[in-house]
């Protein structure tokens, strides 16, 4: 390794704002999965009775929340890759404000009863009104704040996948606490309240990541990470990982669809085949 290459490399010096990273971090995406994955039952149940308790609502709002979060992922790679520093904190955060307009959760205005012959086409207009953006805000957080943390200069910068696994944790406590939890001993109005208390302790989460990161005195300007030397995956390969992924969600989805049209249309069954 060249003297020019072990510089890029070096992490940054310790400091108080160093060691807030990490824990910081960890929270804001953990916060962020848990309000992305609870929001599902949550507003799926809401949504529930005006189709008279239909199981296929669930598999609808599946199929809206999984191209959504396709979505999310789309804009936090195209974030990452063609802006930088304090612009790239302040477009997101932007974009989190936006979906705040949205909240508190509820059934947008003017969406009655769906028409006969055009129920799914409603649901999926209903959905994207009422909870499309902060959705959509939501699901870019994973990938962009890890994308953030590789720049932050830290010795654990290299692999932050760390976060993935508060993500995972996020995500699966919310799914279990709102069938054994939320559901049975708060109302809906309540279960809204709480999320949106919790979107805004995200957004302050989020300015504070981005600040520690892009924002930092002169003599703690962040290093630039070492450029990779291996080629980018071929447009074959990439299209066949997508293939890959669309197994399992579909198999999901249907699992949960037949599941449910079997028994009931209730989140405990909702949830089970969605944490798997």
């Amino acid at each position: 390794m060249s003297a020019s290459n072990r510089s890029e490399a070096a992490p940054v010096k310790t400091n108080s704002a160093s060691v807030l990273l990490i824990p910081i971090y960890t929270a804001a995406i953990f916060l962020s999965a848990a309000l992305l994955f609870a929001v599902q039952p949550m507003f799926t149940k809401m949504v529930l009775p005006r189709f008279g308790g239909s199981p296929s609502v669930w598999s609808v709002a599946m199929v809206f929340f999984q191209g959504i979060l396709l979505l999310g992922y789309a804009y936090a790679d195209i974030l990452t890759r063609f802006v930088r520093g304090p612009f790239a904190l302040l477009i997101h955060l932007a974009v989190m404000l936006g979906g705040a307009v949205f909240l508190p959760v509820a059934i947008a205005k003017g969406w009655g009863l769906p028409p006969a012959d055009r129920e799914q086409l409603f649901l999926l207009g209903l959905f994207g009104v009422s909870i499309g953006f902060p959705f959509f805000a939501l699901s870019a957080n994973g990938p962009l704040l890890q994308a953030w943390f590789a720049r932050s200069g830290l010795a654990q910068a290299e692999n932050p996948y760390f976060l993935y696994a508060a993500s995972n944790i996020g995500s699966l406590l919310a799914l279990f606490a709102y069938p054994f939890a939320a559901e049975p001993f708060s109302t809906l109005s309540f279960q809204g309240s709480i999320w949106r208390s919790g979107y805004y302790l995200l957004i302050a989460l989020i300015a504070l990541c981005g600040a520690l990161v892009f924002l930092r005195r002169e003599g703690e300007a962040v290093l630039p990470r070492a450029q990779s030397t291996e080629a980018a995956p071929v447009f074959g390969r990439m299209a066949y990982w997508v293939a890959l992924a669309f197994v399992p969600s579909a198999l999901m989805i249907a699992a949960t669809t037949h599941i449910t049209a079997d028994v009931a249309a209730a989140p405990f069954l909702w949830v089970l085949p969605l944490s798997l």
